[in-house]
């Protein structure tokens, strides 16, 4: 029996899935069927026509705890051109390292509601050594670069700064509500695998490699692998963390659904820790409990806490280990340090089980 993971599956800003479902009146056991042979068609082309494993995009295509995420922020008013995207594009490619891997997002700051409201968090948030008195956020343009480490972090705001259009950062590698936001108005560029950059391409032709996109990377050496949008859009977009809310909880669904045909609702399971993996968790991981203020949490306590935190994000990491009848995810959750502005990020495993209405836990670090 062959076992399966899928890091991350986009059905939260494409409805792709959810039309599908939706107007071919499908079953939870149709729709599995479905996305597994799209991913198979996926991964498969994926490896023959591109020479790249699915495997080894692990850290773009899903949140990690030891890395960081960054919105760098321009003044697009400063820029002569109208196609300003390209000439900030140009000062920001050449700093990444061909030895690392991102996913990278891109989008003017529009706000259409509450703009007095986003302004102050705006301002609050930003990290600038410019004036910025005169700025008028609507001209912001919003570069997302994630899994950076604190020296490329550092790297893209030094390198920048001399650059006049260059405003400064927004860190978001914890939530806010800034970065709620930001996940509904930033669209997919492109992925940066170490050398070469990965576009999605309109046409379904898996031959073609195509700069669709416009910009500048072949300047600064990257090659370009082109992948068909709609699997582009399904497997390999990177979903900036943000609450289940109201509205798009379907995304969770049809996560699950891609790796067991019984699909259901994540609130209405209990969650249960075996006494075994508690007392793990004390002796081993007692560092990272301590830090996020858990040590003195009893079972009961930590799997209410789970309850409660697993809708203030998305799942990732859907595995099916068929050998072992094992459905698993993954979920980052966050933890604001008591007494303290330091947020603490933990990812936790778990087992999903609906047969038996509950949601085992297999790792929390």
């Amino acid at each position: 029996m062959s076992n399966k993971t899928i890091f991350t599956l986009e059905s939260r800003e494409n409805f792709y899935l959810e039309v599908m479902k939706e107007n071919f009146k499908l079953s939870d056991k149709q729709m599995y069927d479905v996305i597994q042979q799209a991913f198979n068609d996926f991964t498969e082309n994926l490896h023959s026509k591109k020479s790249i494993e699915y495997k080894d995009l692990r850290n773009v295509l899903t949140p990690n705890i030891n890395k960081k995420e960054i919105a760098l922020v321009f003044d697009s008013s400063k820029i002569k051109s109208a196609w300003y995207g390209y000439e900030v594009f140009d000062k920001v490619i050449p700093l990444f390292d061909k030895k690392t891997k991102h996913s990278i997002l891109s989008g003017d700051l529009i706000i259409d509601q509450n703009f007095y409201y986003w302004k102050e968090m705006f301002f609050q948030e930003l990290t600038s050594v410019k004036d910025t008195d005169f700025l008028n956020i609507q001209d912001c343009y919003i570069i997302y670069i994630n899994n950076l480490s604190n020296t490329l972090f550092t790297k893209f705001h030094n390198q920048l700064n001399g650059y006049e259009p260059y405003i400064g950062f927004l860190d978001t590698t914890t939530q806010t509500n800034l970065k709620t936001m930001l996940s509904f108005i930033l669209c997919k560029v492109a992925i940066v695998n170490n050398h070469e950059v990965i576009l999605p391409y309109e046409d379904e032709d898996w031959k073609t490699d195509e700069n669709t996109q416009g910009l500048p990377f072949e300047n600064y050496s990257f090659s370009i692998k082109s992948i068909p949008s709609l699997y582009y859009d399904l497997f390999l977009s990177y979903k900036i963390e943000r609450e289940d809310l109201k509205g798009y909880s379907l995304d969770t669904r049809i996560a699950l659904n891609s790796i067991t045909p019984i699909s259901g609702d994540l609130e209405k399971l209990n969650i249960e820790i075996e006494e075994q993996k508690f007392n793990y968790l004390l002796n081993e991981k007692g560092g990272k409990l301590k830090k996020a203020q858990l040590e003195n949490y009893s079972i009961k306590d930590f799997e209410k806490l789970i309850k409660v935190k697993i809708k203030e994000n998305y799942i990732y990491e859907m595995s099916e280990l068929k050998e072992f009848n094992v459905i698993k995810f993954n979920v980052i959750i966050e933890l604001e340090v008591q007494y303290s502005k330091e947020k603490v990020k933990c990812q936790v495993t778990l087992h999903y089980q609906p047969e038996e209405n509950k949601l085992k836990l297999i790792t929390f670090f």
